[in-house]
């Protein structure tokens, strides 16, 4: 008995290149990641500064070249630069007051959306120290 021989249909061929093409665009991201050159760091103190840390704060830093770091406090959307990775979190740190001071600062119903969602989650990681109060 001779074997049956079977032969791709349309519908064969246009589902392996859906794979095909799902396949190319996973590729592509896992290189992405594969170039990510970053790593996630919590910022656990503001020392020497006057100003306490509620809890620990995520911070992601990125490398972006040879001579340039950037971390970022994604969930209040900040960001910072530095010649080192350490240099990226110092800065990171003082934008963080910085921006705190300024939003505490102005009433509410003169901040933007974006300021008072920014302000809302920095009181959540942030406060006034105790060398702050008495000066």
């Amino acid at each position: 008995m001779a074997e049956e021989q079977t032969f791709p249909t349309n519908v064969t061929l246009i589902a392996v290149e859906g794979i095909r093409q799902r396949l190319s665009a996973i590729e592509g991201r896992l290189a992405e990641f594969a170039d990510f050159r970053g790593f996630i760091v919590p910022i656990t103190t503001f020392a020497p500064l006057a100003y306490e840390c509620i809890r620990d704060i995520p911070v992601a830093v990125k490398k972006v070249d040879e001579e340039q770091f950037i971390a970022t406090f994604y969930d209040a959307g900040i960001s910072a630069s530095g010649d080192t990775d350490s240099e990226a979190i110092e800065n990171l740190k003082d934008q963080i007051v910085s921006t705190f001071e300024l939003f505490a600062s102005k009433k509410p119903e003169v901040l933007g959306p974006f300021p008072s969602r920014q302000l809302a989650v920095l009181r959540t990681v942030i406060r006034r120290g105790a060398e702050w109060r008495e000066s």
